[in-house]
């Protein structure tokens, strides 16, 4: 019986200590191997080191891409329309609360009110057949013989955009673009800043390049190409611009679809040699920053990691040091191209499961475990 206590004694001991290491015992400050020794502090400081200041002046081009779904009655130069997306994200005049209210009436107003009819008129005209339309979800297609075959849809959907076309036509010709989100309120990151209809801004682009393409194909081949290359040229500074990570891939998305149209327009019979020479001159060797996520892959990686370690307190450096090296894995793959990466460099099987994996940080590398499982990330409440 004694030896049986010993043991029991033992045991518990272990327990304590296993418990108490856990408790006291963290890894230092987690860093991530992205590049840059970047102060996680706070995310303030973060956002500071990673982007500019946010540029709430009237030429940014953020602005009119709010502006695209506005209703036909708004006048979009005048500064009350432009202050009402300023208040709500500079974090001079912003609160939580008002942000919140002014959020659920722009979804209610404009998302759901007023560019909702126009989506509703494109997917009518669209029903039978979409494909045409998506060189992203259909690579296989010529787009520009598609765009001449499917001229009447074409000259269908123009005409319902007509004053989101007009719209578009400023963004593209402002000088620069600075998305404003991911401000800070109090030193902590603005989560309910709203961000502008980005499905809308995709369905524009590529109604814009396609009325483009119609237009060269008929025979106005340099002025159409030249605009689709200022579309490539401003695309560029929208993924350079863009803080939100979805906001950068949706810029990014929008400049593969004004890469393809050169792409097209370049192979059919007709294109001229001085358009070929054009797209060859104006087409310059694309920046990592005109093309890459680092920026918004780290900053949102930094905030979901925070949400996540700050509702755990064993072992917090240990769980968000997980999070910060699966982000700092895509960054740095990105940043090779894909010929040079190694095999298996996109695989992540999180925290590998050793005997006694769960010795160290067990609810940490559980959490980070359910980030990756598409299974369990929908009961993942703190992401």
């Amino acid at each position: 019986m004694r030896k049986i206590l010993i043991v029991i004694g033992v045991i518990l001991v272990l327990a304590i200590g296993f418990l108490a290491s856990n408790a006291i015992f963290d890894a230092p400050r987690p860093v991530f191997a992205a590049g840059d020794n970047l102060d996680t502090s706070n995310m303030g400081t973060l956002l500071n080191s990673l982007f500019p200041p946010p540029s709430f002046d009237k030429s940014n081009g953020y602005y009119r891409l709010w502006t695209l779904i506005e209703p036909a009655e708004t006048d979009i130069e005048a500064p009350d329309t432009l202050d009402r997306y300023k208040k709500v994200h500079d974090p001079n005049f912003a609160t939580v609360e008002y942000i919140k209210k002014w959020g659920e009436d722009f979804v209610k107003t404009y998302n759901h009110g007023h560019y909702k009819i126009i989506k509703e008129q494109r997917d009518k005209i669209l029903e039978k057949n979409r494909a045409w339309e998506d060189p992203l979800k259909n690579p296989g297609i010529d787009w520009l013989t598609q765009t001449i075959n499917a001229t009447d849809k074409v000259n269908a959907l123009e005409r319902v955009y007509t004053l989101q076309l007009e719209r578009y036509q400023k963004i593209i010709d402002c000088e620069f673009f600075e998305d404003f989100t991911l401000t800070e309120i109090n030193g902590d990151m603005n989560f309910y800043a709203p961000i502008p209809n980005l499905l809308a801004w995709l369905h524009t682009a590529k109604i814009f390049l396609i009325v483009n393409m119609r237009d060269a194909a008929a025979g106005d081949w340099d002025n159409r190409v030249a605009r689709i290359l200022d579309h490539v040229d401003f695309s560029k500074r929208a993924v350079k611009g863009s803080r939100v990570l979805i906001t950068n891939l949706v810029a990014k998305a929008v400049l593969k679809c004004s890469l393809l149209s050169l792409a097209s327009i370049m192979k059919h019979p007709q294109c001229p040699a001085t358009v070929r020479e054009m797209v060859g001159r104006r087409l310059t060797p694309i920046q990592y920053d005109e093309y890459g996520s680092r920026k918004s892959l780290i900053a949102e990686g930094f905030a979901t990691a925070y949400h996540v370690s700050d509702r755990y307190y064993l072992q917090k450096n240990r769980t968000m040091q997980y999070f910060y090296d699966f982000v700092s894995k895509l960054v740095n793959s990105e940043q090779s191209p894909p010929y040079l990466w190694k095999e298996g460099i996109l695989e992540n099987n999180g925290v590998k499961m050793g005997n006694l994996w769960w010795l160290q940080n067990p609810i940490g590398k559980r959490r980070f475990h359910q980030f990756l499982s598409p299974e369990d990330s929908q009961k993942f409440e703190y992401i």
